[in-house]
């Protein structure tokens, strides 16, 4: 499994398949992205997720399952569920280079015996990498951020209602 790494080139490979180029931003990619069961058509959400549960590959063909464009295999990615026995937190912060910042966090809050809820939030920025002497601008910059809350509740040994709310943005700056 291959992750490309530019705005351009955002698209998961698995065994050398998956899409790549200008367009691939903006075109359903070979290999599907599905978190929490909703498949991702567009873009890469990976800088939205920080409490992962598990990442499964799934090779080969996934039409079936996972929609017309998955032919080459789907990365299925789970988040946590809420806790109902514990509060509980973790937080992220990176400094680098081109003034680079990552930073997420998320808080676990139980809301009673049967009911509890968690929220995540990011932010990622940097200035690029490509000088406008004329204009006097950095160009191929970035700016992302936003958040996602969850709530889980069980009213009863036979109903499960889990609600995923997501917000978020993202913005290249050149």
């Amino acid at each position: 499994m291959k992750l490309g790494s530019s705005p351009n080139d955002s698209g998961f490979r698995l065994r050398g398949v998956g899409s790549a180029g200008g367009f691939a931003s903006s075109s359903e990619q070979n290999v599907g992205t599905v978190v929490d069961n909703v498949v991702i058509p567009f873009g890469n959400p990976l800088n939205s997720l920080g409490d992962l549960e598990r990442v499964e590959v799934l090779k080969g063909p996934q039409g079936t399952q996972f929609g017309k464009n998955a032919s080459s295999g789907v990365i299925n990615i789970t988040t946590a569920k809420p806790r109902f026995d514990r509060v509980s937190g973790k937080a992220y912060a990176s400094y680098g280079e081109l003034n680079e910042v990552n930073a997420n966090a998320s808080v676990n809050l139980p809301l009673s015996s049967n009911a509890a809820m968690s929220v995540f939030g990011f932010y990622r920025r940097n200035d690029g990498f490509l000088e406008n002497v004329l204009r006097d601008e950095m160009w191929g910059g970035e700016r992302s951020y936003g958040a996602r809350a969850k709530l889980l509740w069980e009213p009863s040994e036979d109903l499960s209602v889990y609600v995923i709310p997501v917000a978020s943005t993202h913005r290249f700056a050149r």
